[in-house]
């Protein structure tokens, strides 16, 4: 099983990280989401996630991936819970479990 999870921060971390990386250029690629951390743009989240799914999927095809903090419908395919699934996460590990 595998959790994947995009970097996240706090607001104040921001300024910091504009102040002793002044050439840097991510900054203008990151949003504030609604519970106020900044996080990539959902196009860059999406390819990240796909990506990462794609090579891991090439290793061993049935691997259980899953976001630890995100929409799995909002994010595109390649993952095997659905939305409505998410609160069911712990019922899918046990019976993850159980099958191996």
């Amino acid at each position: 099983m595998i959790s994947l999870g995009g970097f996240r921060y706090p607001p104040k971390l921001k300024a910091i990280v504009e102040e002793r990386f002044p050439n840097q250029n991510i900054s203008w690629r990151i949003i504030s989401g609604r519970d106020a951390k900044f996080r990539y743009l959902k196009e860059i989240r999406v390819d990240m996630y796909q990506k990462m799914v794609r090579w891991l999927r090439e290793i061993s095809p049935d691997l259980f991936i899953y976001l630890c903090h995100g929409k799995q419908r909002s994010l595109g395919k390649g993952f095997r819970m659905g939305a409505g699934e998410q609160q069911h996460l712990n019922q899918l590990f046990e019976e993850r479990v159980k099958n191996s």
